[in-house]
């Protein structure tokens, strides 16, 4: 249940997420991204998990004497909570556990270059210079893959990830929804942005708009001008 869209740009990395949560049969809409110890992170699978588990990474940021010392300290201490929340539960309900994390930050945390990384239930994290990952991903990748330029800069492809999550939600996949929420890190700069609310319902009527006037975009061969 989710969408997460990823991604290396020429300047720093976009991470975008859905806001459309699905508990105990009630929808609602609610941010699934996070910034704990100056990384931002998003969750995939159970959502009544990701509470729990935002709770026990802050108990592990607060328990270290500096917080996290780099990226690959935050991945690794990551890796070890996912697993455990996954094998917790994968016996009691199975495939259902599903549960993995898209983090962003950068590799000193305070400086370097802005990097990302994608947790699997198992508990192996690989860095990704692109990822669509969770329930929407199947419908988000193609289109991702002809909006998303690593050459752009990051503030261009925030409003493409933005577009991919709002093709998606809704009427594509109905475990996918909400305004789309991106962060956005640049190389060198450990402040986290993110793109602002009224730009993402831009956005997220544009897509609405292209979706209904699509088979008008749409010409036949043999309709087409020589």
């Amino acid at each position: 249940m989710t969408l997460l869209v990823g991604a290396r740009c020429s300047d720093g990395v976009v991470l975008a997420a859905d806001q459309k949560v699905v508990r105990g049969g009630e929808t609602d809409y609610r941010t699934k991204l996070h910034e704990v110890g100056g990384v931002v992170l998003a969750l995939e699978g159970l959502s009544g998990l990701g509470s729990d588990f935002i709770y026990a990474l802050e108990t592990e940021v607060g328990g270290l004497p500096n917080g996290f010392d780099n990226l690959l300290d935050a991945k690794l201490i990551m890796e070890d909570l996912v697993k455990g929340f996954y094998e917790r539960y994968v016996d009691r309900i199975g495939d259902a556990a599903y549960f993995g994390a898209m983090i962003a930050g950068l590799r000193e945390i305070h400086s370097g270059p802005a990097q990302l990384y994608y947790i699997h239930p198992q508990g192996y994290g690989e860095a990704v210079d692109y990822r669509c990952s969770g329930h929407g991903a199947p419908y988000a990748h193609s289109t991702a893959r002809y909006l998303i330029n690593p050459d752009a800069p990051a503030n261009l492809n925030a409003y493409r990830a933005a577009f991919v999550v709002s093709w998606v939600a809704e009427d594509v996949d109905n475990t996918v929804g909400g305004l789309p929420e991106v962060a956005i890190l640049k190389d060198g700069t450990p402040d986290i942005e993110y793109l602002a609310e009224d730009a993402a319902e831009v956005v997220f009527h544009h897509a609405e708009r292209i979706q209904e006037n699509l088979p008008n975009l749409f010409v036949p061969g043999e309709e087409r001008a020589p």
